[in-house]
């Protein structure tokens, strides 16, 4: 059964979350005496608090929280986050209420993905709050949400946790998890901002391309994002911080605990390293002999997109949608959109260590045809061993994952007639990478829809927004909410 007041009291937390969060953008504005934008801010801050606060004050904690519910508050609750945070783009930029929407989660699902035509004449308190959006939303909205307020019961506050796709403990407790997972979050943004500065960008861009840099969102400041810069240390460090962000936490905790050498023993990393280094060679040496670039500029250019699509931070210095990138390019780049980075991260896609495990059962199952009728060998991937259960798992989400991508992509094609853009831009969407190979300021608004649909279930990793779809789940919170009703009406 779906209990509503559990939902309601969970959504009232986000709502509250995200009202609070938005006091940072006003301390923008006040400090770049931007006084017109304010109240773009202030006044969805005031209601979203306020709204919240007597919703949970009337609700209280959620109480015995199950599975299904905590999906559904993080299905939801992204839904209503993003909700909430288009208010200042619909107020300050004057853009129609779908754009400020699209906007607003693409921001927050760290997808980088902008309709706004020129980011220099925009306000610097909105592109922080583009920025800030991808670093609240890398970690997880609901994550922040219940390290506030859900945190009296730690079943309630694991099971939040798993709905947000995360699934390692870094500590005995949830609570110490998350605070260790913030603690390393916050550790790495300020070292990386601290850096570009250093490396010539002033404090507030500095700031804004590290908030988005370690939630692999790829939100810019400029128009033409890290290309407007044409600084090649900049890009040096942003590399460096993408993969960190497209990196395991727990390898991470481990690393600040004094274990070095779990970085190199971690088959997961060894994987993506590879997967990104034989990539970026692939794509340099296809715009050294398809493109014509020479080979300083085809490295540099090579590399910094590779990486940046393959930990779906989408960075850009030349626009993927521009002949720069040649077919072969194009086509590595959308395989690394689909593997995307290293599960427990800030990184989308389908996560290397599914792509590695699938491979292994591949492997397994080319195998298993020499072998005697009777004879048994387990899955083995590095030290671990996968049970039949987990490679079904695995079979079934992948299956999900490309069937639901191709089917938007036809949707999509009804409306734009470019297949390969139209792949591009839902693996894009569902893998929050950012840019692709169509331009979102051309697209209709059917297709913005459907780009949305695609950054919602993708950041979900697909299981919480397909449950939220499927009418069964709406027929037990119905019948749920009519047998409260009649339980009041019997009192």
């Amino acid at each position: 059964m779906i209990n509503p007041r559990n939902l309601a009291s969970g959504l009232s937390t986000i709502t509250i979350a995200t009202g609070l969060i938005m006091v940072l953008p006003i301390i923008v504005a006040l400090l770049y005496a931007e006084q017109s934008v304010i109240l773009g801010f202030a006044i969805p801050m005031a209601v979203a608090s306020c709204i919240g606060f007597v919703a949970y004050k009337r609700m209280g904690p959620p109480l015995k929280l199950t599975t299904a519910e905590a999906m559904a508050i993080a299905g939801l609750g992204w839904l209503l986050a993003a909700a909430l945070s288009s208010i200042p783009y619909l107020v300050v930029l004057n853009i129609s209420p779908l754009d400020a929407y699209f906007e607003a989660l693409s921001s927050l699902t760290t997808t980088g993905m902008t309709v706004i035509p020129v980011l220099e004449e925009v306000p610097r308190s909105i592109l922080f709050w583009r920025a800030l959006g991808e670093w609240i939303g890398g970690m997880g909205i609901v994550l922040l949400s219940t390290l506030l307020l859900l945190s009296h019961e730690g079943i309630i506050a694991w099971r939040m946790y798993l709905a947000e796709a995360k699934e390692e403990r870094l500590a005995p407790t949830i609570k110490s998890t998350m605070k260790h997972l913030w603690l390393i979050y916050v550790s790495y943004t300020a070292l990386c901002a601290l850096l570009l500065m250093l490396a010539g960008l002033d404090p507030f861009e500095a700031m804004c391309h590290a908030l988005a840099c370690l939630s692999t969102g790829g939100f810019s400041t400029r128009t033409s994002n890290v290309g407007a810069f044409d600084n090649v240390v900049v890009e040096v460090v942003l590399m460096v911080f993408m993969i960190l962000g497209a990196t395991r936490f727990s390898l991470h905790y481990r690393l600040f605990t004094g274990d070095a050498r779990s970085f190199t023993r971690d088959l997961e990393l060894r994987v993506f390293v590879l997967a990104l280094t034989a990539s970026s060679i692939i794509v340099s040496l296809d715009l050294m002999f398809r493109a014509g670039l020479d080979v300083g500029e085809a490295l540099r250019v090579g590399f910094f997109h590779a990486i940046s699509v393959g930990t779906t931070t989408g960075f850009t210095t030349k626009d993927l949608a521009s002949p720069v990138f040649p077919p072969l390019s194009k086509v590595v780049l959308l395989l690394l959109m689909i593997i995307g980075g290293c599960s427990n991260s800030t990184a989308g896609g389908l996560k290397v260590w599914r792509a590695t495990a699938l491979a292994g059962v591949a492997k397994y199952e080319v195998e298993r045809v020499f072998w005697p009728p009777k004879a048994f060998k387990a899955i083995r991937l590095g030290d671990k061993v996968l049970r039949e259960d987990e490679a079904l798992r695995l079979a079934s989400f992948f299956f999900a994952y490309i069937s639901f991508a191709l089917l938007m992509t036809t949707v999509m094609v009804l409306f734009e007639g470019d297949f390969l853009g139209c792949l591009s831009g839902v693996l894009s969407a569902m893998a929050t990478v950012g840019p692709f190979y169509m331009s979102p300021l051309n697209l209709s608004p059917a297709s913005k829809i459907i780009l949305i649909i695609s950054m919602w279930v993708g950041r979900l990793e697909l299981v919480p927004a397909l449950m939220l779809l499927s009418p069964k789940f709406w027929g037990e919170l119905l019948k749920s909410s009519r047998k409260a009703g009649t339980s009041k009406v019997n009192i």
